[in-house]
């Protein structure tokens, strides 16, 4: 929960610092930014939610590998045992 919170603070600032930044630069570099904003938050939602599918597969992944790892090496510990 944390974490996510944590990243939520930093969207929000960064967003913030980055108007205050063009405005300062100039109302029509301000214009610029916003006109482009409603793309750039479209592009990184579309792919923002491709990446989180493809982790939480790999994730899955890794725990069923790691299932059969642990199972290969208690096979390999009861086999021992008996050597």
């Amino acid at each position: 929960m944390g974490e996510k919170f944590s990243g939520i603070v930093f969207t929000i600032f960064t967003l913030i610092s980055g108007v205050g930044i063009a405005f300062y630069r100039g109302a029509d570099f301000a214009a610029i930014c916003f006109a482009y904003f409603p793309i750039i938050i479209f592009i990184i939602t579309r792919f923002g939610l491709q990446v989180k599918k493809a982790a939480i597969s790999k994730i899955m992944v890794i725990k069923k590998l790691g299932g059969v790892v642990e199972e290969s090496f208690g096979a390999v510990k009861l086999i021992m045992s008996f050597a």
